[in-house]
């Protein structure tokens, strides 16, 4: 079945074992919780958001953090559906590119980065905002990495190499 393998809660602990593995201090917080304490942290990884509340979306706008949303983040509204303009389903000040098609990797199937690491049981086909920049590419030359202003977007599941790129960039 399409994304057999994808599970929100296995993507967000294997993010949290790649910040623990680089030595980084790790706070889980709901989202409620996160629109009123951006501003507190440096980094604010977003794993797999499903939908993204108005207060969060409008703390992103303003925050200084620098802001790496995961695969699939905020790629449905609150009702279940598809963003009416493609996910993510971000403010357009942050909006950094529009995943127009996904794809599900059969277990041990990878797509290398450019740089180092690949994406393993997910990817997304991102056209990146004409704001945005490309940080990362995938080695058949799709981004991997896009960013406006102070958010990333991940265009796949990382893997711990790819994580320490991503941190690094």
């Amino acid at each position: 079945p399409q994304g057999e393998l994808f599970d929100y809660f296995s993507l967000a602990f294997e993010i949290y074992r790649g910040l623990r593995r680089l030595g980084q201090s790790v706070d889980i917080l709901s989202p409620d919780q996160a629109a009123a304490r951006l501003d507190e942290y440096s980094i604010v990884m977003v794993p797999g958001l499903f939908a993204c509340p108005p207060a969060l979306a409008s703390a992103m706008v303003t925050t200084s953090a620098r802001v790496i949303f995961g695969p699939r983040s905020a790629s449905k509204t609150k009702a279940f559906q598809i963003p009416p303009n493609l996910p993510p389903d971000l403010p357009a000040d942050i909006m950094p590119g529009r995943v127009t098609r996904v794809e599900t990797l059969a277990e041990g199937l990878t797509v290398p980065l450019s740089a180092s690491g690949h994406f393993h049981i997910w990817r997304e086909f991102v056209e990146a905002d004409v704001a945005a920049e490309i940080r990362f590419e995938t080695a058949d030359g799709f981004p991997a990495i896009i960013r406006r202003g102070k958010v990333d977007y991940l265009c796949g599941w990382p893997d711990g190499t790819c994580l320490e790129t991503i941190l690094s960039g």
